[in-house]
C-alpha cells in the first residue's frame, strides 16, 4: 500500500532472457531503491509503513541481487518480506557460497520444498527433516533346537533423499512456524498442493486482459517512446559527429562543385 495515496500498488519488474545481462543490473538497482524507500522510520524508530511490503522474486538467483541475504534477515522488523523462488540448492550455493547460503536459509520464516531434481538438495532436505530410531527383533535358532531373541536399534531418515527425488509435482514438504504441536514448531509437513480451478481461470482471464491494459499504461506514460528517443539521439550524434562520406558521395560533391563553378564562369560573364 502506498503511504502517500493509501492504495495498494503492484510494481512488476522483468526482462527478456536475451537482455538479462544488460537489463538485470538496472532492475536490481531499482529494486534496491524500492526497498530503501520503504525502510524509512519515524523519530521513534518505527517503520513508516502500516502494512507489509511483499517482494516476490521468481528465478531470484538468475540475477545478481547482492543484498538479498541482508534484506531477508534484517528487514522483517520493518515489514518487508521476500518471497524467493529458486530451482535447487546448488544454484543458491553457486551464487552466494555455503556460509551465506546457511544465513539465507535461516532467514526464511517459511520454506516450501518441491522435488528439486538434484541430489545435494535432496540430501540437505533429508538431514533437515531428521531421523527416527526403530527397534528390530533378531531371532537366532540353534542347531540343537531352541532359539534366542535380541533387540537392536537402528537409525533411519524420516524422509530419505531417494524418496525426495521421487516426489510428484503436486507434492511438497513445508516448514513454517505455524506448523507444529503443543511443544514443537516447524514440524515438516508432507502434503499435496492443489491448484484451484478458480485460480487457473483467473490466470487465463488475466492473459486475455493484458494487451488492453498494456496499451492503457503505454498511452498514459509520460515517457517518450523508445523509437523517438533513438531517433533524436541519432540526429544529435550526426550533427556533432558527422559520419564520413563514402567515395561515391565525395565524387558527387566534387561534380556538383565543378558544375557550379562552370555555370558561374559561363553564365555569370554574359
Amino acid at each position: 500500500m502506498s503511504p502517500q495515496t493509501g492504495r495498494e500498488k503492484l510494481l512488476v519488474l522483468g526482462c527478456r532472457p536475451s537482455n538479462r545481462v544488460t537489463v538485470a543490473p538496472l532492475i536490481t538497482a531499482l529494486l534496491s531503491q524500492v526497498v530503501d524507500q520503504n525502510l524509512i522510520v519515524d523519530e521513534y524508530g518505527q517503520p513508516g509503513r502500516k502494512d507489509s511490503l511483499q517482494v516476490a522474486m521468481a528465478e531470484a538467483f538468475s540475477v545478481n541481487y547482492k543484498r538479498l541475504v541482508g534484506d531477508v534477515n534484517e528487514n522483517r522488523k520493518y515489514g518487508i518480506y521476500f518471497n524467493i523462488d529458486c530451482q535447487n540448492f546448488s544454484q543458491v550455493q553457486e551464487k552466494f557460497g555455503i556460509e551465506k547460503l546457511r544465513s539465507l536459509m535461516t532467514g526464511f520464516g517459511a520454506k516450501v520444498w518441491f522435488n528439486p531434481g538434484e541430489l545435494e538438495s535432496a540430501k540437505y532436505l533429508e538431514s533437515v527433516i531428521g531421523t527416527e530410531i526403530i527397534s528390530q527383533r533378531k531371532t537366532t535358532y540353534q542347531t540343537r533346537g531352541g532359539s534366542s531373541s535380541s533387540y537392536e536399534e537402528k537409525e533411519r531418515p524420516l524422509f530419505s533423499a531417494a524418496r525426495v527425488l521421487k516426489m510428484k509435482k503436486q507434492e511438497a514438504i513445508i516448514f513454517a512456524d505455524c506448523i507444529g504441536s503443543g511443544t514443537e514448531s516447524n514440524i515438516p509437513w508432507h502434503t499435496k498442493v492443489k491448484v484451484e480451478p478458480l485460480y487457473v481461470e483467473m490466470c487465463e482471464w488475466a492473459k486475455t486482459q493484458w494487451p488492453q491494459v498494456q496499451k492503457y499504461f503505454v498511452n498514459r506514460s509520460p515517457q517518450m517512446p523508445v523509437d523517438d528517443i533513438l531517433e533524436v539521439t541519432r540526429l544529435a550524434a550526426e550533427e556533432f559527429l558527422p559520419s564520413p562520406m563514402s567515395d561515391r558521395e565525395k565524387l558527387d560533391r566534387d561534380d556538383a562543385a565543378c558544375r557550379a563553378e562552370y555555370e558561374e564562369a559561363v553564365f555569370g560573364s554574359v
